[in-house]
């Protein structure tokens, strides 16, 4: 099992980097940032991280097929990976509709299909390809990268939760980030998808790295961490698409009821909704038995990575949850 950690760039740049410094020294083999929202530009901090940083791979995670173009992302990506000596990954996801898409006037629409051509283009570009492309979402007319990447072969992962995104990932992807997917309907729902993709081009998914993308503590109080919790988990079964909510479990009238308070007042609103059984079911939270457990019952199902979800308002508090992982878990995973 290898563990990763992701936080949104929120933070003042020489605080992210801090926090990343710590995670390398600490063990953790992946850094994922997000291209989500507003906050400072993910391919740029990347860049930052890159040359104050040695060994640990670094991971866009995820930028999206809405308000960039693949053209864009293949020569961001590819830069970022000269610069960090051939550490770079590239995560593609469906876009955060209520916070990204929808102030940008973007809707939600063909999720997989924009996710496969985004895919589809920005390798072929990674390769030296010129595009002849047009469809209903992207142009590319006798484009190329004007110079040839170092690594024609950089990783692109799907991210997702839902059942068409994650068997796209399965056809195409070099990995797979499951989204907060944890409990058994949870991974049986996810891997069922995947494997449905990967069947369908005669894939193994042991070729996959299949990353658990997931909040992740360990906690001395654990009432008050699930208190904390409620908000993210609501805005995680706010934005989930129903096969997925009724496939582990949820009720039907809960359902509505939460989508309904989530729709007028967001997560806060839809937090005093979620339940115990809710957090249990999209995070990794307790002690450090129990987390370790948990982890270990992800990798028995082939899970090969942890990517642990950062939340904290400052770097201080991001570093003590890599420090508590580091010290309480990955030690039974060496």
């Amino acid at each position: 099992m290898r563990f990763g950690f992701g936080f949104v760039p929120s933070l003042p740049p020489a605080d992210s980097l801090r926090v990343v410094r710590l995670g390398e020294r600490l063990g953790y083999e992946m850094a994922w940032i997000p291209d989500q929202t507003f906050y400072r530009d993910p391919f740029v901090v990347m860049a930052q991280w890159a040359q104050a940083t040695e060994n640990i791979e670094l991971m866009i995670g995820v930028t999206n097929p809405y308000t960039r173009h693949p053209a864009q992302v293949a020569r961001s990506i590819a830069t970022a990976d000269e610069i960090s000596g051939g550490r770079a990954n590239l995560g593609i996801g469906s876009g955060n509709r209520r916070e990204l898409l929808l102030p940008m006037g973007h809707e939600q629409d063909a999720a997989a299909a924009r996710t496969r051509e985004m895919l589809t283009l920005v390798r072929a570009l990674l390769q030296g390809e010129t595009l002849q492309h047009e469809s209903a979402y992207v142009t590319a007319k006798d484009l190329q990268l004007t110079w040839r990447p170092g690594r024609a072969d950089i990783p692109i992962y799907i991210a997702a939760r839902g059942a068409r995104m994650l068997a796209a990932a399965g056809e195409l992807a070099d990995g797979a980030a499951i989204g907060a997917l944890v409990s058994e309907d949870g991974l049986d729902y996810a891997f069922g998808a995947l494997q449905r993709g990967a069947a369908s081009a005669g894939r193994n998914l042991k070729d996959l790295e299949i990353v658990s993308w997931v909040t992740c503590r360990v906690v001395d109080d654990e009432e008050a961490a699930h208190e904390r919790l409620k908000p993210s988990v609501a805005h995680i079964i706010g934005g989930a698409p129903l096969s997925l909510l009724r496939a582990i479990g949820m009720q039907e009238d809960a359902i509505a009821d939460l989508k309904r308070a989530y729709a007028a007042g967001g997560p806060a609103g839809a937090a005093p909704l979620v339940t115990r059984r809710d957090i249990d079911m999209l995070t990794i939270v307790g002690n450090a038995a129990s987390v370790c457990a948990t982890c270990e019952r992800l990798a028995a199902r082939g899970v090969d990575q942890i990517g642990i979800l950062l939340t904290g308002a400052d770097a201080d508090s991001n570093c003590q949850v890599l420090e508590r992982i580091a010290r309480d878990v990955m030690p039974h995973f060496v």
